[in-house]
C-alpha cells in the first residue's frame, strides 16, 4: 500500500497523534511559510491604510468559523478560504505572532467585535485587497 500524503490545503485540516515525523515535517513549513505570508499580508494592507494585523486575524477567525461550509464560494473567496485556512498541529508556536493566528483561526465569538479595527470582514465585497 503507498504512503498517503499530508497536504493541508487540500483539505486536511487536523492531524492524529500518531503522525508519521516526516508528515509533521511537511506541516510545520506549511505553517511556517503561512506566518510569513500572513506577515506580508498585514503589511499590504497597513500600506492600504487598513489595520493590517487586526485585518489578517479577522480573516482568519471569519475563515475558521466558516470551515464547516461544503456550498462553494467564488472562485476568489475560495482562494481566500484556502490561503486562511490554517492547519493544526501538536507543537505549540514558536512565536507569539503566530499563537495569535492560531488563537483567532479557533476564536468562536464575534470576529467583528473582537477585531473592531478592521472595519470591513474580507468576505464582503467592501474589502479592499
Amino acid at each position: 500500500m503507498a504512503k498517503k500524503r499530508f497536504y493541508p490545503v487540500f483539505g486536511k485540516r487536523s492531524i492524529r497523534e500518531d503522525t508519521a515525523p516526516l508528515d509533521r515535517h511537511f506541516l510545520n513549513h506549511h505553517r511556517t511559510t503561512r506566518h510569513t505570508l500572513y506577515e506580508k499580508i498585514e503589511q499590504f494592507l497597513t500600506a492600504k491604510g487598513k489595520h493590517g494585523h487586526h485585518c489578517v486575524l479577522r480573516a482568519l477567525c471569519e475563515s475558521g468559523q466558516r470551515k464547516d461550509d461544503t456550498e462553494p464560494d467564488t472562485f476568489l473567496k475560495e482562494i481566500l478560504r484556502a490561503i486562511f485556512s490554517l492547519p493544526a498541529t501538536h507543537e505549540p508556536p514558536a512565536h507569539h505572532k503566530h499563537r495569535l493566528y492560531d488563537e483567532a483561526h479557533a476564536h468562536a465569538g464575534n470576529c467583528s467585535e473582537t477585531y473592531s479595527y478592521c472595519e470591513d470582514s474580507f468576505w464582503s465585497p467592501n474589502f479592499v485587497f
